[in-house]
């Protein structure tokens, strides 16, 4: 059994802060040893119900090198660096999916909330807002892979179970604000994880796949005017009032490139309303 592991750090256990996460703070490496433990716990209850084979899927940041590949689990094959691509490995091959360390979406009152970047205020799928866990595991669901799995903020684990209604989910913190979090402890949270993964596995049949009918519409609002309008340059992309992007398209497949691509443009230099937003 194949098993893809996407992992966030956000929503990490014991994170608190996006100071913690930012490769060259004083606190980034204690942040990648608690994401590393949180991937091997997953894999450990996982192993336990059968899963033989396991791919780690660094997907943090620009970089994507944010494990620590010589303590992550003998049997992990770890997927990273550059480019930023997200889930670049996916594909059929795999049994199912797991989302470590996930956070909630743009526009909540949530630890660290956010999609991707501070320029993308809110996401939404055919109407519904998205997060970062929800288009995983809709990409996942494009290649017919079931994501049974979402450790995180409790905001993340409730918008997954919106969404995929039998998945397991593991609250590693309850948000206070987007800047405050209440972290439950460490060896409890460990051990929930190796469960919910363990019970994940065992429950496979039980899960499907996440579908998002078409025709599939992705709607952005952005943070300012200038960002909009650099996004509308793309082909098939309307600018649908000041903030706002549109994209349809029948192939969810091709709604995720689209994302990509906002993403790689939004972030480039060239892009005049790249702001950092503290």
């Amino acid at each position: 059994m194949r098993l893809a592991i996407s992992v966030d750090m956000e929503g990490i256990s014991g994170i608190v802060s996006f100071k913690q996460i930012e490769a060259g703070s004083p606190e980034f490496q204690r942040a990648q040893r608690l994401a590393t433990a949180d991937v091997n716990s997953a894999i450990a209850g996982a192993r336990e119900a059968g899963a033989t084979r396991f791919f780690v899927h660094d997907t943090h940041s620009r970089d994507q090198i944010n494990l620590l590949i010589d303590e992550l689990d003998d049997s992990a094959e770890y997927i990273g660096g550059q480019p930023m691509l997200l889930w670049e490995a996916l594909s059929a091959d795999y049994d199912a999916a797991l989302l470590i360390g996930y956070h909630g979406r743009a526009g909540l009152v949530s630890i660290m909330s956010h999609v991707y970047s501070d320029l993308f205020c809110d996401v939404r799928l055919s109407g519904k807002p998205a997060g970062e866990g929800v288009l995983a595991a809709a990409l996942a669901g494009y290649y017919d892979v079931p994501t049974i799995l979402v450790t995180g903020s409790d905001d993340a684990c409730v918008e997954m179970r919106e969404w995929c209604p039998t998945i397991e989910t593991v609250e590693t913190k309850v948000s206070l604000s987007r800047y405050a979090t209440r972290c439950l402890p460490l060896k409890g949270t460990w051990a929930n994880i190796r469960e919910a993964a363990r019970r994940a596995v065992a429950g496979l049949p039980n899960h499907t796949p996440l579908k998002i009918h078409s025709p599939i519409t992705l709607e952005v609002r952005w943070r300012n005017n200038q960002t909009a309008r650099s996004v509308a340059l793309m082909p098939g992309v309307e600018q649908t009032d000041q903030e706002t992007t549109s994209f349809t398209h029948e192939d969810y497949a091709e709604v995720d490139r689209v994302l990509k691509a906002m993403l790689h443009i939004v972030l480039s230099p060239l892009n005049a309303g790249h702001v950092q937003v503290p």
